[in-house]
């Protein structure tokens, strides 16, 4: 278990000391890179099957928010 937690630590340091700006602009940078790419716009038709292209952004961007800002 030791093990499991020094390779996944729970709290990502380098995020809990940004500020909220910086952490914004650092998520905004995470997610326009990640939609850039052909396996961005793949992940969206695959998980937002139903939604058009600007719906499905939207709905990634609000998602990747909540994770990436914990």
């Amino acid at each position: 278990m030791k093990e499991f937690l020094k390779n996944y630590p729970i709290i990502d340091m380098s995020k809990a000391q940004l500020s909220m700006k910086d952490l914004y602009t650092r998520t905004e940078k995470e997610v326009n890179d990640f939609l850039k790419t052909r396996k961005g716009l793949a992940y969206l038709r695959m998980k937002y099957p139903n939604l058009s292209m600007p719906e499905a952004i939207r709905e990634y961007k609000s998602n990747a928010y909540q994770a990436l800002n914990y």
